[in-house]
């Protein structure tokens, strides 16, 4: 699939998204609306080449002006041996339907050659609320890295909303 179609197909989903969201998020209220802050650990896995590399990573979220936050991410690979150290990137984030967010943002990969490279993530969240201020947070992202192909990352974050 061309780097093209990957941005139009999310952009509409991004979009049905939206206009779906303005319906369903008016009818309750979302997990973070009374504590807008959350940090996090983030574990998870990505694909290179056919092989499995474990992730592990901090998050901050902090919700702006509702429904809107802003998330900043840093992550590592466990193992040197992949393609990339580490990745640090911020996402402008939507919260809707109780317990979903949604983000897209520019980050910055460091390659342990000593090469940085540019990417864009594009993420989706389903956050599990235990009384009172943890959360359990299954998440799916989609990585563009320039120069390099796609990359999928599946993860969870054990957060803390304050």
């Amino acid at each position: 699939m061309s780097t093209s179609k990957v941005h139009s197909n999310i952009l509409l989903w991004l979009s049905m998204l939206l206009i779906i969201s303005n319906t369903a998020f008016s009818q309750a209220n979302h997990v973070r609306e009374e504590n807008q802050n959350v940090v996090g650990l983030f574990f998870g896995a990505t694909s290179v080449d056919d092989r499995t590399f474990m992730l592990t990573g901090l998050e901050y979220h902090r919700i702006l002006s509702w429904p809107f936050g802003v998330s900043f991410f840093y992550e590592k690979a466990l193992k040197s041996e992949l393609m990339h150290d580490s990745d640090l990137y911020a996402t402008a984030t939507f919260n809707v339907f109780e317990k979903f967010v949604i983000g897209v943002g520019p980050g910055l990969r460091h390659e342990h050659r000593g090469q940085d490279r540019l990417l864009a993530r594009a993420s989706g969240v389903y956050i599990f609320h235990l009384k009172p201020d943890i959360e359990i947070a299954p998440q799916l992202s989609f990585d563009l890295v320039e120069g390099r192909p796609g990359e999928l990352i599946a993860g969870v974050t054990l957060g803390k909303q304050f």
